[in-house]
């Protein structure tokens, strides 16, 4: 009976990947980045304090559209932790994303540690962070994740860890809150859901604001409202999901799989 379940698990991930390339393939006609106004995808910097030298990241809209380009970053996967932080999807009713990019990660060859920060202590959240190789902060509230950072100072640990040069894995909240400020991403998220955080100050590891999900149905209404309302006060990066922004040291481009 447990082979029948790890099989059939097995198949619902891969029908999942699947369905996923195919939703990408077949908006990428409907979603052009080129076609947006007032965005380039090559020379976008880090911020300028000299601080983000070592930073190598991956911020994507969707890792299983994206997952092979982490190669990129580090050749040799396999065998190395990677330190899971899903603590952005707690406000969601749907979990199955988090499960199936946890999957993923340890097909690569990944040894995966989940660690929601909302549920435990800053000396194990510490700890953890400290002896991994890649950290990973899934998708979900991005308001939320904020504010369970900060909480335990784990924001400040992260930052940290990633200008030493950690690699960093950001999906859709994951992505957005690298940036220096969140207060964008409120006609995407639901600000109400993080009633203790105090203002939207961002991590600041780069200098610019990711705009997830471009040209997906659901987002849609979203982003439109992101790119009126921001486009000529901040410095956007609008990616697909089927795109990643990939970050080394003071440089980093928009890039796709495909």
């Amino acid at each position: 009976m447990e082979r029948i379940w790890v099989r059939l698990l097995d198949t619902l991930q891969r029908l999942t990947v699947l369905f996923y390339q195919w939703k990408v393939s077949y908006w990428r006609g409907v979603a052009r980045l080129s076609e947006l106004p007032g965005l380039h995808r090559h020379g976008i910097r880090p911020s300028a304090d000299g601080g983000g030298r070592g930073i190598r990241m991956l911020l994507v809209s969707q890792f299983l559209s994206v997952s092979d380009l982490l190669v990129d970053l580090e050749p040799q996967l396999r065998g190395k932790s990677v330190l899971y932080i899903p603590t952005a999807s707690n406000p969601q009713v749907h979990q199955q994303a988090v499960r199936v990019a946890a999957r993923r990660l340890r097909r690569m060859g990944l040894r995966v540690r989940t660690v929601d920060v909302a549920k435990v202590s800053p000396r194990l959240v510490h700890r953890a962070l400290t002896h991994c190789d890649i950290i990973y902060i899934g998708g979900g509230n991005t308001f939320y994740l904020l504010q369970e950072l900060r909480r335990i100072g784990a924001d400040r640990m992260l930052v940290d860890q990633v200008r030493r040069g950690k690699i960093y894995v950001g999906e859709s909240a994951g992505a957005v809150i690298t940036a220096p400020d969140i207060a964008y991403i409120g006609e995407m998220d639901d600000a109400g859901r993080a009633p203790e955080l105090s203002d939207t100050q961002g991590l600041g590891l780069v200098d610019f604001s990711v705009v997830p999900h471009y040209g997906t149905p659901w987002a849609n209404p979203a982003t439109a409202a992101i790119i009126r309302k921001y486009l000529q006060i901040l410095k956007l990066r609008i990616i697909r999901d089927d795109q990643a922004i990939l970050v080394r040291g003071d440089h980093a481009e928009v890039i796709c799989e495909h």
